[in-house]
């Protein structure tokens, strides 16, 4: 009996919040089929590039600020340096994507989940 109660334990919020999910998933809840997981989660991810950037550069001013102000310590220095090196790196590759994924949406002409002027490759009759 303990067992199986310290099973039902474990496992009854996992499926709590499967049941709460499901409808979600699924799409039950919404009367428009195309807003669907990946819609969301496509909204989210645009949602958050921006706020992920800006603390990669509060990392950076993070470190400058510990770079100028540590008093002749070269531990502080070398610690300040490698925090702003990494939010600076981190600044480069996230803009670097993003603007890669610009790019290619652009040239394919996907915008926002959907597909503007896609030439279809037909076959040309021989003459």
């Amino acid at each position: 009996m303990k067992i199986k109660s310290q099973i039902i334990k474990k496992f009854a919020p996992v499926a709590l919040f499967a049941l709460m999910v499901m409808p979600w998933l699924v799409g039950a809840q919404t009367p428009d089929p195309t807003f669907n997981l990946i819609t969301r989660i496509g909204f989210w991810v645009k949602a958050l590039i921006p706020i992920v950037i800006g603390l990669a550069l509060l990392a950076f001013f993070y470190g400058l600020v510990k770079f100028l102000f540590s008093n002749a310590s070269a531990d502080a220095k070398d610690d300040g340096k490698r925090i702003m090196i990494w939010g600076v790196v981190a600044m480069f590759v996230m803009v670097s994507i993003w603007g890669l994924v610009n790019f290619i949406q652009g040239t394919t002409g996907v915008t926002d989940g959907s597909v503007n002027n896609v030439i279809v490759p037909t076959s040309v009759p021989r003459r």
